[in-house]
């Protein structure tokens, strides 16, 4: 106690030559302790280090086999049979998937289960696999409904890609613990159909021996996170969670000291600690020695796979790690001595030049903690006796240790509210990130953005708004606004609170504004603030101008559409004033010549020649009608008029099948028969271009077309079964890119959609989709 206050009570220069004095204790005791010390740290550390390695080798393996699982799981959900069986439910596509699933799984001998379930829980696929490898299909009574399990639940709330990895347990079969035990790991992913909408999850069940092998040892263990063990020296100590066996039997039950920190920790080793002082002292002094007291020492990691935490153990006795060692000590009088005299003679040589640097030091970094916006913590004064150079250069060191580590964070937040505020495309939405950003970086209490003196943003404490009309904070917005660049003053007016403004110009499309921070806080008056709000102003900047010109886009986009809706529209008044125009005219004046020329031909006794030349004449103009007649269909369809989209399509689709020889399927949904003309009209037209390329090129047996209707929207389709085509062929061909773009643009158009499959040799299948309440 007399010593310590005699060195606290010293200046530097005095504590560095006690220090240098009691240096010669270390030699002293440092060279009789040497060759005991250092064998026995070396060979712990060593022995230490190996546990581990051994550890992490295993803990790798592991990673490797789950990481083969994952990828084989994510392949197997990405087979063309299983998207064909999602997508249309048929007894082939299902035998295809069947297939494809069972040779997978007699592929992968550590897989004994791999279902496909769809969005209701159902087991759509499942293939179970023999202890010999041999791959089974159960009868479709035994299929069932997993909707309640756990891992359906969970995978199915997983974003697409992402994969399920349940806990390991023993595999239960009807809600028993299948015999003999089977250590089951599950991976499972979910998956959708064409479009967009979730379709089920694939998931395998994997036998986990395979991966416990790893840690299969004498000393090796693995357990779950609750500590009960799935691998151990002891099967008797295996599956002992409440979910398993229940024996109860975990790590914390037999070390209880040390499960917390096991449990915590990624990975470490707990050293036995000694029983006493005295025993430890012994041990620093004295080698590890083999020793039989039962003491144990515990290398373990952790293992993660998806939301599952494993930890393995190597429970090693502590005598096999630390061997015996032979004891050194070695006495060095003369070194202390010399030590001594060296000691004294660096201390009075060198403390002066080292105490003045250490003084320049401290100064340099309390400058810099107060340029960079820290805020200092109160020390005792420099001239307190107990605080000298040292202890100052310490507090210096922290105040710009804090400087740096405010700076640092303010730097990562800016970065973090960049990225967020140019991806927002709206202005309101780039006021709300540029407010949240603002609130996390700056201790703002008030926040204003303006453009040309319009006030477009403001949230915070009200009270603050009142500055914006005193002189003095006018003058340092105006004196931002024209150097571009930011201003800080303190604030301080009767009545208002007193504190900082801060503010940095904004540029959008050529218009000035500001971005105006209020608060109390002296963090806002320092330079890092001003540099940041402006490095924030410029990406504020960006992002309006940005949503600025997305709105202007979309309004763009939308008077396209509109126009592009008034031109088909024209032109389908066009084509209907042009149906009835030769309907009552043309066809009605050919009819009349027709009449003249039959009465004319029964009225008059012509040589037979001369008859058959009329005849043949009155025949062309029959000819000539029915031909008006056509294209008068082809135009503008009557029926569609009268009848509706329903009976002009199953007319239209007679007429093929008939010119064609073949069968039609037709099924009709629609509520009443009828729908808004837009929507008739752009259904005709599509489905009117699906019939035209059925006749041109399709050789079928089979039409197949569909109508339906529910509250949102109308459906369409047209499959046929005949020799199919290669899109990618046609799609760069004039006549057949224009008419399928044309089919596509004309859903569009209505918010809606179309898509052609076709496949050579299986036939082509338009699907159309659109809105019923969306009418433009």
């Amino acid at each position: 106690m007399i010593l310590s206050r005699f060195y606290q009570q010293q200046n530097l220069r005095t504590r560095l030559i006690f220090a240098f004095m009691l240096t010669v204790l270390i030699p002293l005791l440092g060279t009789s302790l040497y060759g005991n010390w250092i064998t026995s740290q070396t060979l712990q550390s060593r022995a230490v280090e190996a546990a581990q390695a051994d550890l992490h080798l295993r803990h790798l393996q592991m990673e490797e086999t789950l990481r083969g699982v994952e990828e084989n799981l994510l392949f197997l959900s990405q087979m063309n049979s299983l998207t064909a069986l999602i997508n249309g439910r048929s007894l082939e596509n299902l035998a295809r998937a069947q297939i494809d699933f069972a040779d997978f799984v007699s592929t992968h001998p550590d897989i004994f289960q791999a279902r496909y379930l769809d969005e209701t829980g159902l087991e759509i696929v499942r293939i179970d696999a023999t202890p010999q490898g041999q791959a089974l299909l159960p009868p479709p009574d035994q299929l069932q409904n997993k909707a309640n399990r756990y891992y359906f639940i969970q995978t199915m709330a997983l974003p697409l890609g992402a994969v399920f990895i349940s806990p390991i347990d023993l595999n239960r079969e009807f809600g028993q613990i299948q015999q003999p035990h089977t250590p089951t790991l599950r991976y499972a992913t979910a998956v959708v159909a064409a479009d967009g909408t979730p379709a089920g999850i694939v998931i395998f069940n994997i036998n986990a021996e395979r991966l416990l092998q790893f840690v299969r040892g004498d000393t090796l263990s693995l357990t779950d996170d609750a500590g009960y063990f799935l691998a151990h020296a002891n099967p008797n100590f295996e599956w002992g969670s409440p979910v398993d066996l229940n024996s109860g039997i975990n790590l914390q039950t037999i070390y209880p000291g040390s499960w917390q920190e096991i449990r915590q920790t990624d990975q470490g080793v707990i050293l036995p600690q000694p029983e006493s002082s005295w025993q430890a002292a012994w041990e620093f002094i004295t080698p590890f020695v083999a020793n039989e007291d039962g003491r144990r020492v515990l290398a373990f990691e952790t293992v993660q796979a998806g939301g599952n935490r494993w930890h393995l153990i190597n429970d090693l006795p502590r005598a096999a790690l630390f061997a015996p060692i032979e004891t050194f000590r070695i006495t060095a009088v003369f070194i202390v001595i010399w030590a001594m005299i060296l000691a004294a003679g660096i201390a009075m040589l060198f403390s002066r030049q080292i105490a003045q640097p250490i003084q320049q030091l401290t100064a340099k970094a309390r400058q810099f903690g107060q340029t960079h916006g820290a805020v200092l913590p109160r020390h005792p004064a420099p001239s307190a006796p107990t605080r000298y150079e040292i202890d100052e250069l310490a507090d210096a060191f922290q105040d710009m240790t804090f400087a740096l580590e405010r700076q640092m964070s303010q730097l990562t937040q800016l970065n973090l509210a960049g990225h967020h505020i140019a991806a927002r495309l709206e202005q309101s939405e780039v006021f709300m990130a540029v407010s949240s950003a603002v609130h996390r970086i700056f201790p703002v209490e008030y926040l204003i953005i303006s453009l040309q003196e319009t006030i477009l943003h403001q949230d915070g404490e009200i009270t603050w708004a009142a500055y914006r009309h005193e002189s003095l904070p006018n003058i340092v917005q105006k004196q931002a606004l024209a150097e571009g660049n930011w201003t800080t003053i303190p604030l301080s007016e009767a009545n208002l609170p007193s504190g900082y403004l801060c503010c940095a110009p904004l540029c959008v499309e050529g218009k000035i504004g500001l971005i105006e921070l209020y608060g109390a806080d002296s963090i806002l008056d320092s330079q890092a603030t001003g540099e940041l709000l402006a490095t924030l102003a410029v990406q504020v900047s960006i992002a309006l101008e940005n949503a600025e010109l997305v709105a202007r886009l979309a309004l763009r986009r939308a008077e396209l559409q509109a126009l592009l809706v008034q031109i088909l529209s024209a032109q389908e008044e066009e084509r209907r004033r042009v149906a009835y125009d030769i309907h009552d005219g043309l066809i009605q004046m050919l009819v009349g010549v027709r009449l003249q020329l039959n009465n004319y031909l029964a009225e008059r006794e012509l040589e037979p020649e001369h008859r058959g030349q009329l005849q043949k004449g009155i025949d062309g103009l029959a000819t000539a009608i029915v031909e008006a007649r056509r294209v008068i269909e082809g135009l503008r369809p009557a029926a569609l008029d009268d009848l509706g989209l329903v009976e002009t399509i199953r007319y239209a689709a007679k007429e093929l099948c008939r010119e064609k020889g073949c069968q039609l399927h037709f099924v009709d949904d629609v509520a009443d028969g009828r729908l808004p003309p837009a929507v008739e009209t752009t259904a005709f037209r599509i489905l009117q271009e699906a019939f035209t390329n059925a006749r041109k090129y399709a050789q079928m047996s089979h039409l197949y077309v569909t109508l339906k209707q529910d509250a949102e929207m109308f459906y369409a389709t047209v499959k046929d079964d005949g020799d199919g085509f290669d899109m990618g062929q046609v799609i760069t061909t004039k006549e057949g890119g224009f008419g399928l773009r044309s089919m596509q643009e004309r859903a569009r158009l209505l918010g809606g959609d179309c898509v052609v499959e076709s496949e050579i040799g299986v036939g082509t299948a338009v699907y159309i989709t659109l809105p019923i309440r969306n009418e433009p």
